[in-house]
């Protein structure tokens, strides 16, 4: 998605990705793995409807379906999109719809990718839209262990405690933010809607970088279920009153 944006970043027009897909199975009336993997159908719409929305594109995509072998937006009827069987990926748009309603997006007009350096190696990417007094970032983190299990499609993909002390000393740095500066910083549950966490607030320095701690949240979370999971969140910064 973020690449679809570069790509077309001349045009003077919005952003639209209108289907997003993946080939879900090999027969059409297969819903077991490996063959359909319930919680990949899930994660893929999820994260393409987030780096969407994160990118600044004007809409999210719907998911590209055939009531076949690329599966469908909806559960429906009986067999293998029933309900108890097929995930609701209108969950998806839900949530997002949620929080976008929650923020003044007009001003958001500035596009900026952020990467995290991780002291093992490799990085986590951070996709951010921005504004001279709020960031709207999304934080993907794709390090989680992949299960295949009667979990799949559920989204309670939380830190174990080892995880999320390995990851203490993982921090964002936002640059060109006010300097000296407070900011408060709300996590939102990208999955199942609503605020994971607040902090305290967080001070820029003078050459208006605003460190965040990422891992201290995983490990302080109120309860396992209440954990940034990993996988994604949205961070929502803005400068305090």
């Amino acid at each position: 998605m973020q690449q679809w944006t570069v790509n077309t970043s001349g045009k003077n027009m919005p952003w639209i990705v209108t289907e997003y897909g993946l080939f879900e199975r090999r027969e059409p009336t297969s819903f077991n793995p490996p063959d359909f993997e319930k919680r990949l159908a899930r994660s893929y719409m999820h994260f393409a409807v987030w780096s969407a929305f994160a990118s600044g594109h004007a809409s999210t995509p719907l998911k590209w379906c055939d009531g076949l072998n690329y599966g469908e937006m909806f559960p429906r009827g009986i067999g293998p999109f029933e309900n108890s069987k097929y995930p609701d990926l209108g969950q998806e748009m839900a949530v997002v719809r949620s929080f976008v309603s929650t923020v003044e997006l007009g001003p958001l007009s500035e596009k900026l990718v952020y990467t995290i350096e991780l002291p093992g190696g490799g990085n986590i990417r951070c996709w951010a839209l921005k504004s001279p007094s709020t960031i709207v970032a999304w934080l993907f983190d794709d390090d989680f262990t992949k299960t295949q299990d009667q979990h799949w499609g559920e989204s309670t993909r939380t830190y174990t405690n080892s995880i999320a002390a390995s990851k203490q000393d993982h921090i964002i740095t936002f640059t060109e933010c006010t300097p000296n500066k407070a900011h408060t910083i709300s996590w939102y549950n990208t999955w199942d809607g609503g605020p994971y966490y607040d902090t305290d607030t967080i001070q820029s320095d003078g050459a208006g970088n605003l460190l965040v701690p990422v891992g201290t949240f995983a490990e302080t979370a109120n309860s396992p279920a209440e954990a940034w999971d990993g996988a994604d969140c949205i961070l929502l910064i803005q400068e305090a009153e």
